[in-house]
């Protein structure tokens, strides 16, 4: 005999007093992503005079590093962190 599984499912609906600081932190994610994309699209070719291209890999702490001002630069609301997971999403996604 078999034994019958029964899933439920929660339903969560955000309350429209929290709506206008989940857009904002969504926007501030989607630049943090924006400007990683930038520098490493910027410096992943660099040509050297009579040579050629030089391909370079940026790490996610090497982003880490260039990017650390961002936040205090344009005045996000987002944790360190938060910043810090979206840099290695991209790396995770660019490797």
């Amino acid at each position: 005999m078999t034994e019958k599984t029964n899933l439920k499912t929660l339903k969560v609906r955000i309350k429209d007093k929290h709506k206008l600081i989940l857009e904002r932190m969504a926007f501030e994610v989607n630049q943090v992503w924006n400007v990683a994309n930038e520098v490493t699209a910027n410096y992943s070719d660099i040509p050297i005079p009579e040579v050629g291209w030089l391909r370079t890999n940026f790490s996610a702490f090497d982003l880490q590093k260039d990017l650390k001002r961002l936040k205090a630069e344009r005045g996000f609301i987002l944790h360190s962190t938060t910043v810090q997971e979206v840099i290695a999403t991209h790396y995770k996604a660019r490797r």
